[in-house]
């Protein structure tokens, strides 16, 4: 018996062995394709699908590559169908592709619709003529002319289409038919449950209105959504983290009015309880609790509680642990009612920064940014110093954005810092102008780039120098300027610069000319602190001086004006051209005649000091109080009238003719004083997104004599402002009003002032 078991298994050891190489055989038996043929299409020519498979004639028959091309073929999104027949030939296969092909689009019918021209609609369709109909597109199409028709009131309209197919051309004719039905407007909204907060107050969260007056009370389902989710995130922040909200939708008989109703479950208002903080080894709990918003017994909210793990995570961030984690867990107390929270630290390690990559200038050159970053390669990540970098490479005026992102460096302890900027236009053509009864009209054109390369040819960008052509004209006035600075000389920061500039100017009782320039030289010291000095150099001529001007007729003819001027400068502004917090102080001393040189021997000192606060982060109030005094010495019996302080128009006391405040000549004629003091108070808030309403305060005034400040003689003026973006750039208007006129002020109605800048 086993003797015959073990040659029954020899036997059939034998059969399967044989078996399966008689099916390598096979398999290796190799089987051409002799012609491949489309069939079917009637609108897409063959050559254009023959294009999309790999199969080709003289090719070995393979089943994977013909899956792969019925696959393409669907890719396509021409056919319906793809079919793969194979037909014997003597020395091998055809391969046939037999497709269905999609119809193509002849034409769409739009009938029933009146609110909504045809050409309206058919802009907003994918499916378009001479286009393969697709099925999926056409039903979006109809569900954006819902969306359209829904937006203009008619929330009851009906949209059904059909489609005829022509068999013989395959060409499909697309039918629309619109019942618009009547428009349906909210007539009221009525509001449940609500015990907390009022029905006004809730209204004022939703966009979405009852019909009235100036509102057109159409219902608009994703603004509706959206006013719900914004009520219940409201709700949220005040702590009622169970808040539910089931809106309902009702019309009356005719369905020509709508009414909405909220339905509204406040639940239970949660406080913030015990609040610890675990996993802390570097820094103690006191000093990250200090950073944090929600205390013990505020109001508990998601958003507070993802507010304060963003705190503590900037905090890690700032003492250069950009890795650190930071969880939380929340538990209920029963007994109190109040939500527990435990904030958990994964501290990590201290991060180096390896590289600083620069991305996305294609204009600056990477020297002009890297010299404002205020960390370098080998230091640890710094959130102090890179949020000031930030500002840094705002205030140069270059970018739109800059943003920051932190990759792996050469060790898992080093990152590289990637700064990514977006330039801007940092070209503009300037112009502005304005009426007033001296100088009747006035306005200037200024072409200017603040991001200049003088060896750049021809674009003439990408170095951060500043160049400005400026000219100035008018029925009183004209004037030319040039004006360029280099900010870092060899790479330093130090700056150069120098102006060139001629100007005329016709006054009332005499003419001023000047010709003449100066020569700049700054350096920077430490992190907001600069000195800049100046010499200058003109030749000032008046003339034609009215008879009746007594206080000036000795000024006439050319005099050559030489000055050395120094000016310290502290600015803390978070942003140079839109400041929201920090301060900008400044002195400026000033020394004419003396060992410089010139006709006339005095002195002038200046100083200005701004801050600036923000208010619900949009509501921004500007403080700024200048002061100066001027006085002569030697030989020189008064400080040149071209050389005094004026005050009144747009830029000092606001709501007076321009260089009326002060002391008058007889009546009319200003002739300025060597003191002044002026304060402005000026508040900015948001319309809407590209238009500023400004309410300002003025208050100042100049005197006669030096150092003499009589604080009981200060004229003020009110007024309202408008700060407009538009795509050709930022428009300003002001307008105000006197408080404090006097017989000789010309205009006692307010005054209008404007100008416009636009970027290039």
């Amino acid at each position: 018996m086993r003797k015959l078991n073990i040659c029954r298994l020899f036997f059939f050891t034998f059969v399967f062995a044989f078996f399966l190489s008689g099916f390598s055989l096979a398999q290796e038996e190799k089987i051409s394709i002799i012609d491949v043929e489309i069939r079917g299409n009637k609108l897409i020519s063959s050559s254009i699908i023959m294009g999309k498979i790999k199969t080709k004639s003289n090719d070995d028959f393979d089943q994977a590559i013909l899956n792969q091309d019925i696959k393409r073929l669907y890719a396509t999104g021409y056919f319906t169908d793809v079919k793969l027949e194979l037909v014997d030939l003597k020395d091998g296969i055809k391969v046939v592709f037999v497709v269905i092909e999609k119809p193509r689009v002849a034409e769409i019918i739009i009938k029933g619709n009146k609110a909504i021209k045809t050409n309206e609609l058919t802009k907003e369709m994918q499916t378009a003529i001479g286009n393969v109909l697709d099925g999926k597109l056409l039903k979006e199409d109809i569900n954006q002319f819902k969306r359209l028709y829904k937006d203009k009131g008619f929330q009851l309209a009906d949209i059904s289409y059909k489609v005829e197919l022509d068999d013989l051309t395959g060409e499909a004719a697309v039918h629309i038919s619109i019942d618009e039905e009547k428009k349906v407007r909210i007539k009221r909204i009525n509001i449940y449950g609500n015990l907390v907060f009022s029905d006004k107050r809730i209204l004022q969260l939703m966009k979405t209105r009852s019909v009235g007056i100036f509102r057109s009370g159409f219902y608009k389902e994703e603004v509706f959504k959206e006013d719900v989710e914004r009520i219940k995130a409201f709700y949220q922040q005040a702590g009622y983290g169970d808040i539910g909200i089931i809106p309902e939708i009702h019309y009356d008989i005719d369905k020509k009015r709508m009414y909405l109703t909220l339905n509204i479950t406040e639940g239970k208002k949660y406080l913030a309880g015990q609040i610890e903080i675990s996993g802390n080894e570097l820094f103690p709990a006191e000093e990250i609790r200090e950073c944090l918003k929600m205390c013990t017994g505020d109001t508990f909210s998601q958003y507070s509680l993802i507010q304060d793990i963003a705190v503590i995570q900037e905090f890690y961030f700032a003492q250069g642990y950009i890795s650190a984690e930071i969880t939380s867990h929340t538990t209920l107390d029963e007994i109190t009612g109040a939500v527990n929270i435990n904030y958990k630290i994964v501290e990590n390690e201290l991060a180096y920064i390896d590289k600083v990559k620069i991305r996305g200038n294609t204009k600056t050159k990477d020297i002009v940014i890297r010299r404002e970053l205020k960390l370098i390669p080998g230091e640890k990540f710094d959130g102090e110093k890179l949020q000031r970098s930030k500002e840094k490479l705002y205030n140069l005026g270059y970018f739109e954005e800059v943003s920051y992102d932190v990759e792996p460096g050469s060790a898992p302890n080093k990152k590289d810092l990637a700064v990514m900027v977006k330039e801007r236009k940092t070209g503009e053509l300037s112009f502005g102008g304005g009426y007033s009864t001296i100088d009747q009209f006035v306005g200037f054109v200024q072409v200017s780039q603040r991001n200049f390369d003088l060896f750049n040819f021809p674009e003439f960008t990408g170095a951060g120098q500043y160049l400005s052509i400026r000219a100035e004209f008018g029925t009183e006035r004209k004037s030319y300027s040039l004006s360029f600075t280099e900010p870092w000389l060899f790479n330093r920061p130090i700056s150069f610069g120098f102006d060139v500039y001629s100007w005329t100017r016709d006054w009332a009782d005499y003419n001023e000319e000047r010709q003449g320039g100066d020569v700049r030289l700054g350096r920077s010291f430490g992190e907001y602190d600069r000195i800049d000095l100046i010499y200058k150099a003109e030749n000032i001529t008046i003339s034609d001086i009215s008879p009746t001007h007594t206080d000036i007729v000795d000024e006439e003819g050319t005099n050559l004006v030489s000055s050395t001027g120094i000016t310290l400068t502290r600015d803390t502004r978070d942003n140079i051209y839109v400041p929201t917090r920090g301060m900008l102080i400044g002195g400026t001393g000033q020394c004419f005649g003396g060992v410089f040189g010139g006709d006339r021997d005095f002195y002038k000192m200046t100083g200005t000091a701004s801050t600036y606060f923000s208010y619900f982060r949009k509501l921004v109030v500007e403080l700024k109080a200048r002061v100066g005094v001027a006085r002569e010495y030697g030989n020189t019996h008064s400080v040149p009238i071209y050389e005094r302080f004026y005050a009144g128009g747009a830029n000092t006391v606001r709501g007076y003719e321009e260089r009326m405040v002060g002391p008058p000549n007889d009546g009319s004629n200003p002739i300025g004083g060597k003191t002044m003091l002026i304060f402005n108070a000026e508040c900015t808030f948001p319309i809407i997104e590209v238009i500023k309403g400004a309410i300002f305060y003025d208050i100042g005034n100049v005197w006669r004599n030096s150092y003499q400040f009589n604080l009981t003689e200060l004229k003020s003026g009110v007024g309202l402002g408008v700060r407009v973006k538009t795509p050709i750039g930022p428009i300003k208007f002001d307008y105000g009003y006197g408080l404090n006129y006097e017989d000789w002020d010309q205009d006692q109605n307010g005054r209008l002032y404007f100008s416009i800048t636009r970027g290039f």
